[in-house]
C-alpha cells in the first residue's frame, strides 16, 4: 500500500490504490514522507550489507618469494570481485558514518571536558581559611549555648533558691515527690521528661502562668502542657489524697457557734486563707490583699 506509507492517497481514480477522501494531504507532507521512506531504506541497505559482507579476504602477494599471487579471472572471481566492490561501498558509507559518531563524541568529551574544568573550586586561600576557622568557633559557641539552655530546664543544675521560687518547695522534697509518682505518670518523651512536668505544673501551681508561657518556655505546644497538667494532677492526687482528712460532721458541728448552727446547719469545714485581689489602690499603703471573711 504505497498510499498508506506515504501519507497519501493515489490522485489517479484508475489506479489500485485510489481512495477517495475529503481529507487531502498538502504537497509538504507528501514530501517529507517520501525522504523519511527513502532515509529509512538507506539505512536499512547499509545494514544488509553489514550483515552479509563477506568473511574472507583476497590473498595478499608473496614478496618472500619474489612471486606475485595473482587471483584468477573466472566468473567466480569477477563475481567475488564484484561483491567485494559493492561491499567496500557498503564499508565506506558505514565507515563515514562511524567516523561522524566518532567526531561527535569527541566533540562531546571535550565539552564535558572543558566544562568539568569551569566547575572546579580554586584552591582556597588564606583568607578562605580564617573564615572557616572562625566559622566553626561560632558553630562551637552557639552549640553550647543550646546545651546551657537544655539544662537550665533541668531541676539538677537549679540552685536551691532558684527551686524554691518556682516550684516553693525545697530541692530533696521536690526529687521525693518526683520518685512517687513517676510509676503512676505515662512513659514520657526525652523532650519532655517527668521532672520537667512536674516542674511546670508546680509553677503553674505558685506562680499561676499560663499554658502558652510554660509552652514557650519548655520548647512543647500548649496541648502537650496542658495533658502533662492534668497527668501529674491526677498522680498527685493519688499520692496526697490519705493526706487530708476531715473529721466526722458530728465533730466538726460541734465545734460551731449557736449563729453558725442557725445560719448554717450543714457546715463542716471553712477553708480560710482565700484572697482574691479586687482593686490596685491609687496610694500604696492600701495596695493589700482582701479577704471576704473580714467582712464579718
Amino acid at each position: 500500500m504505497i498510499s498508506f506509507i506515504e501519507g497519501a492517497p493515489n490522485k489517479d481514480p484508475l489506479h489500485i490504490d485510489y481512495t477517495p477522501s475529503l481529507f487531502w494531504h498538502d504537497e509538504r507532507a507528501t514530501e517529507t514522507s517520501r525522504r523519511r521512506i527513502e532515509c529509512h531504506e538507506r539505512h536499512a541497505t547499509i545494514g544488509k550489507k553489514r550483515v552479509d559482507a563477506p568473511s574472507s579476504q583476497l590473498t595478499a602477494p608473496n614478496l618472500s618469494s619474489g612471486e606475485e599471487t595473482l587471483p584468477r579471472l573466472d566468473a567466480s572471481s569477477l563475481d567475488a570481485s564484484g561483491s567485494a566492490a559493492e561491499h567496500q561501498n557498503g564499508s565506506s558509507e558505514a565507515e563515514s558514518l562511524d567516523d561522524e559518531a566518532e567526531s561527535l563524541d569527541d566533540e562531546d568529551k571535550r565539552t564535558v571536558e572543558v566544562q568539568t574544568d569551569r566547575c572546579e573550586a580554586p584552591p582556597s586561600g588564606s583568607g578562605d581559611t580564617e573564615r572557616i576557622r572562625l566559622l566553626e568557633a561560632q558553630v562551637k559557641h552557639l552549640q553550647g549555648k543550646v546545651q546551657s539552655l537544655k539544662q537550665a530546664r533541668s531541676v539538677r543544675v537549679m540552685d536551691d533558691d532558684k527551686v524554691h521560687f518556682y516550684t516553693g518547695l525545697s530541692k530533696p522534697l521536690f526529687f521525693a515527690i518526683l520518685d512517687s509518682i513517676a510509676p503512676v505518670l505515662p512513659k514520657a518523651k526525652r523532650v519532655f521528661p517527668h521532672e520537667t512536668q512536674l516542674l511546670s505544673f508546680l509553677m503553674k501551681l505558685r506562680l499561676n502562668l499560663p499554658f502558652k508561657d510554660l509552652a514557650y518556655r519548655f520548647g512543647v505546644t500548649r496541648k502537650t502542657i496542658s495533658r502533662s497538667f492534668r497527668m501529674v494532677l491526677q498522680a498527685v492526687h493519688h499520692l496526697c489524697k490519705g493526706l487530708i482528712v476531715f473529721s466526722s460532721p458530728e465533730i466538726c458541728r460541734s465545734w460551731l457557734t449557736e449563729k453558725e448552727k442557725k445560719n448554717f446547719p450543714h457546715l463542716r469545714t471553712i477553708i480560710d486563707c482565700t484572697e482574691v485581689r479586687l482593686a490596685r489602690h491609687v496610694f500604696s499603703h492600701l495596695d493589700v490583699l482582701y479577704t471576704w471573711h473580714q467582712a464579718y
